[in-house]
């Protein structure tokens, strides 16, 4: 006869098996089917996934996940945006944000699709909210011991002239919550800060992070947040890097529990990636440190922002290796790229598909998590 795995062995290898295998495993015994269910398992298992980028196409509204196997090939997969629902089909035309595996796409009309492309029949369509936002993004109350999760709607208007120029916003913020399948609008006073890109919101730990500006004339650049618990707007820490003009600046989240910074220099194209020293838990009081994770100065290095376009790189910090920055861009044609960079040597893979210049992007990690969709 032959001999069985120990439980907590079969367990830990299943942990590393990818999100598409797992839910073809479900049909294998009850036993696998309960513990893809677990909340435990399923965040220990996004703790172990290979993270990997998302691209969506503005003609034609495709979406696709883009691999990087331990070999530098890519795996690249047109996703199915076929979704529930009679004569529904996703077409995205806004940028895309994530969370827990849950990819929320604002689609026409305004109409907003919650979307994890890795299980069958896991989509929730919201109803249309009048506002049209500039921002979404997606979390949940932190404080709670089961995940409500919430989506924020955030638009704006200049106000305040002086001078001739604008130094306040008069925000329009609302925020819908899953527990009771309504949106509801939250008032709040002018802001003294704008978004300095609206394709860049993360979430951590059910908080939003991005990048913002201070509204005078040459501004300081923060993280923002936004506590879903609170229903609040909070400046989080300082940027670890310098404001000059002209640098790139990119936030993403590191290793699944802290948040990360890349900055290029547009003169040298020096990178360097800065990590918080700790991990990021979500309360408002923590004290926030960085530390210099690595630098990047090998010769003839590309530019990886261009400035007068709207295309922005995501990147990640490999699992096994936190010496390999994986990064996905445009480069100067405007044809989606991945470089793979370590140590002294970068590589430039070219994506095997053709698109439209400059199409969006983000890191994404798949889940087996399920949306509420009640």
């Amino acid at each position: 006869m032959p001999t069985k795995l120990p439980l907590e062995l079969e367990d830990e290898i299943l942990l590393r098996v990818p999100p598409l295998s797992l839910t073809r495993f479900r049909t294998v015994c009850k036993r696998w089917n309960t513990l893809f269910n677990d909340q435990r398992f399923i965040n220990n298992h996004l703790a172990c996934v290979r993270p990997q980028f998302i691209l969506r196409t503005e003609k034609d509204s495709k979406i696709y996940s883009i691999g990087i196997n331990i070999d530098d090939s890519l795996e690249v997969r047109e996703l199915n945006l076929e979704t529930q629902g009679p004569n529904k089909k996703l077409k995205v035309y806004r940028n895309l944000f994530y969370c827990d595996g849950f990819l929320l796409c604002p689609a026409l009309l305004d109409e907003v699709a919650v979307w994890n492309p890795w299980l069958r029949k896991q989509t929730k369509w919201i109803e249309p909210k009048r506002s049209r936002f500039n921002l979404y993004g997606l979390g949940y109350d932190n404080r709670r011991p089961e995940k409500c999760y919430k989506i924020l709607g955030f638009g704006y208007g200049y106000s305040s002239e002086i001078n001739g120029s604008y130094n306040r916003i008069n925000p329009r913020v609302s925020v819908f919550e899953f527990e009771t399948n309504a949106w509801k609008d939250l008032k709040f006073g002018l802001f003294d800060w704008h978004l300095r890109s609206p394709r860049t919101v993360l979430s951590l730990n059910g908080t939003l992070y991005w990048i913002a500006v201070r509204c005078e004339s040459g501004g300081d650049r923060f993280i923002q947040s936004f506590d879903f618990s609170r229903e609040m707007f909070e400046p989080f820490c300082l940027l670890p890097c310098k404001n000059d003009f002209g640098d790139t600046q990119i936030l993403e989240v590191f290793r699944g529990d802290r948040l990360s910074v890349l900055e290029q220099c547009p003169t040298t194209n020096k990178i360097k990636i800065w990590v918080t020293k700790n991990k990021i838990s979500g309360d408002r009081k923590e004290l926030v440190s960085w530390r210099l994770l690595m630098t990047v100065s090998i010769p003839n290095f590309p530019r990886l922002q261009d400035l007068y376009s709207n295309s922005q790189p995501s990147y990640f910090m490999d699992n096994n290796d936190d010496k390999r920055l994986i990064v996905c861009t445009c480069d100067e044609s405007g044809k989606p790229c991945i470089y793979i960079v370590k140590g002294d040597r970068f590589k430039k893979i070219q994506m095997g598909f053709e698109v439209e210049p400059w199409p969006f992007h983000l890191v994404y990690v798949p889940s087996l998590v399920h949306i509420p969709l009640a």
